[in-house]
């Protein structure tokens, strides 16, 4: 079950992310740190950088629409936050079929050296 900070339709890699640092814990990497950006997110008070959000902000954030997929396949953060299905369907849909038509031409992406640490 997600945890009260994610919505019922939504998933917190990032967050199982910070989790392994926990000293004890199974895989854990207590002094481990990261320093490229594990998620694309776009901040309300950061447009001048990213270009502005095409759906809508929800406390600040960013909750991707169609208009935001270029930027997000510019992207090099592993995860993207945040989708709602049920606004912006085919903002998942897109991202889906880029993922899929990845998998099925057997693409690479390249290992950015921020993605070590």
């Amino acid at each position: 079950a997600p945890s009260s900070c994610c919505g019922s339709d939504q998933v917190c890699p990032p967050r199982v992310h910070k989790q392994r640092r926990i000293p004890g814990v199974p895989g854990s990497m207590p002094n481990a740190s990261w320093t490229g950006n594990l998620r694309a997110v776009k901040w309300i008070d950061m447009e001048d950088k990213h270009g502005g959000c095409h759906g809508h902000y929800v406390h600040g954030i960013c909750i991707y629409g169609n208009r935001d997929l270029k930027w997000l396949m510019n992207s090099q953060s592993l995860f993207a936050n945040k989708f709602e299905l049920h606004k912006f369907p085919l903002a998942v849909e897109c991202l889906e079929l880029r993922l899929r038509e990845r998998t099925l031409n057997q693409s690479e992406t390249a290992i950015q050296p921020s993605w070590y640490f």
